[in-house]
């Protein structure tokens, strides 16, 4: 059983870090969306204000950079969306084989349980066994 154990806190301790991980590249994902998305208001705004002569000038320079800029996080999203996926497999992976080993270690404690009940039967029937003989 003590080897189960142990394979049981080894296994709890890589879905936890798995779970780590993912909680990290989300984190990542929504930080990359919240960038892109004010990128969108900047531009948004840029082009509100873009009446004034100076603000022309530059408008152009300023939105092929905002552009690039969106596209680089678009990429950057759809590469952390797909990390994001294969850390959802491995933690599927990693919480199947725990569950395994859980179920294992159940089973191995409930033959113990019922090894022990039949043990503890035999000794009972053989006490009345003897108790029974002396009666007679």
């Amino acid at each position: 059983m003590k080897g189960l154990s142990t394979l049981i806190r080894l296994n709890r301790w890589r879905v936890d870090e798995k779970r780590r991980e993912l909680r990290g590249l989300e984190d990542m994902r929504s930080d990359l969306v919240i960038r892109r998305t004010t990128i969108d208001v900047e531009m948004a705004t840029e082009q509100s204000v873009g009446d004034e002569p100076v603000v022309q000038f530059s408008y152009g320079a300023f939105v092929r950079a905002a552009l690039l800029r969106r596209e680089t996080l678009t990429r950057s999203i759809a590469e952390v969306e797909h990390a994001v996926e294969e850390k959802q497999s491995e933690l599927a992976d990693c919480v199947r084989e725990l569950k395994k080993i859980e179920v294992a270690a159940e089973r191995r404690a409930e033959r113990e349980r019922l090894e022990l009940s039949r043990r503890e039967q035999i000794e009972v029937d053989e006490i009345s066994m003897n108790v029974f003989r002396r009666q007679g």
